[in-house]
């Protein structure tokens, strides 16, 4: 709880200082759509590549919002894809689309999720290899199951 009213309190400074986006991940989501464009449409073969590895890191924040707030992965589609459509934020305690200024994020917040993608994709971009195992599904949908159960006792 201390936490969570910490990362509370530290967005509403940076929001206050740096300003407000709408929120739910719509900023990114529209970043990536921006840039899955930008991949089809170039003739650079390396601007290509760094725009689709781009448009990929810009999604991982998103997607691990909706992770971490019990939704499986079809479920996310489905509301990811309506995101890219459209210019409502979706509140995912409230399950619903919402007007963009009933939903804000910190712009710091939103600035620091784009540079931590960008620092992640050039890293990937300039190693030679990586290592990576297997994840655990089952472990992953035990806690999708009991982050929605959290939510819903929250809700009640």
């Amino acid at each position: 709880r201390r936490d969570r009213a910490d990362d509370a309190w530290a967005a509403i400074r940076g929001s206050i200082k740096f300003g407000a986006c709408p929120g739910g991940g719509l900023v990114l989501v529209k970043l990536s759509n921006d840039l899955k464009s930008i991949a089809l449409d170039s003739n650079n073969t390396s601007d290509c590549h760094a725009a689709s590895i781009l448009s990929l890191a810009f999604m991982k924040p998103v997607r691990r919002l909706f992770d971490n707030f019990g939704y499986n992965s079809e479920e996310s589609d489905k509301i990811i894809d309506a995101l890219f459509l459209g210019n409502q934020p979706y509140d995912l305690f409230r399950e619903a689309f919402v007007d963009p200024v009933e939903l804000l994020d910190s712009a710091s917040a939103v600035y620091q999720a784009i540079e931590n993608s960008v620092s992640i994709a050039s890293l990937l971009g300039t190693l030679g290899g990586v290592v990576s195992f297997e994840r655990d599904f089952l472990a992953d949908e035990h806690e999708r199951k009991y982050a929605r159960e959290f939510t819903d006792a929250i809700k009640e």
